[in-house]
């Protein structure tokens, strides 16, 4: 893993992930208007399909072009499960979300507060629980190593999109937060190759 992050070109990388977060986000920008806007629709492949040229002189024509492929997914994903209020898409009643809301009562404050959770819990401690649920399938496959590896990797693929949701549409994020550090730790500790 280090070998392959000390190959990549930092500035190409970089310009080639702007190029990226800008696509998605014009693409993001047409979604939410009510009616198609074909230059916003437009920009926005156009700039995603651009970074593949700076990710590919960063890291190589198969890893930059592999690269380029998967992230404008995985950015997408982090920007639908953060915009999107999945809790009122839950029965939790109106006054529980309601009285979660009034116990801090600065708007910036309950901000940062909901940021740093979101970051902590939605985003760190649900890929801490999917690896987890990566390593215990990695422990328990009777395969070859490179098959145990991938078939690992694509479970924490599938079930860290499907954790984050979870977590986001619960009223609080303490539950998610303990069922998290329960699954990290089991599925770390169930995996003897790691010690």
């Amino acid at each position: 893993m280090s070998m392959f992050l000390s190959s990549i070109d930092p500035l190409g990388s970089l310009l080639g992930l702007c190029l990226l977060l800008l696509g998605i986000g014009l693409l993001h920008a047409a979604w939410r208007r009510p009616q198609r806007h074909w230059p916003l629709i437009s920009a926005g492949w156009l700039s995603i399909a651009l970074a593949y040229w700076p990710w590919m002189k960063a890291a190589g024509f198969d890893k930059g072009a592999a690269l380029a492929s998967l992230l404008p997914g995985l950015l997408a994903l982090l920007v639908i499960i953060f915009r999107t209020d999945w809790r009122s898409h839950t029965k939790a009643p109106v006054a529980a979300r309601a009285a979660a809301k009034a116990v801090i009562t600065s708007s910036w404050q309950r901000l940062a507060l909901s940021l740093t959770q979101r970051i902590l819990v939605v985003g760190l401690l649900s890929l801490s629980a999917a690896i987890g649920i990566g390593l215990a399938v990695y422990a328990l496959l009777d395969a070859s190593l490179v098959n145990r590896v991938i078939s690992a990797a694509l479970v924490v693929l599938l079930v860290w999109p499907a954790l984050m949701v979870w977590s986001q549409s619960r009223v609080s994020l303490l539950k998610p937060a303990l069922w998290f550090v329960g699954i990290s730790l089991g599925g770390w500790l169930f995996t003897p190759a790691i010690f």
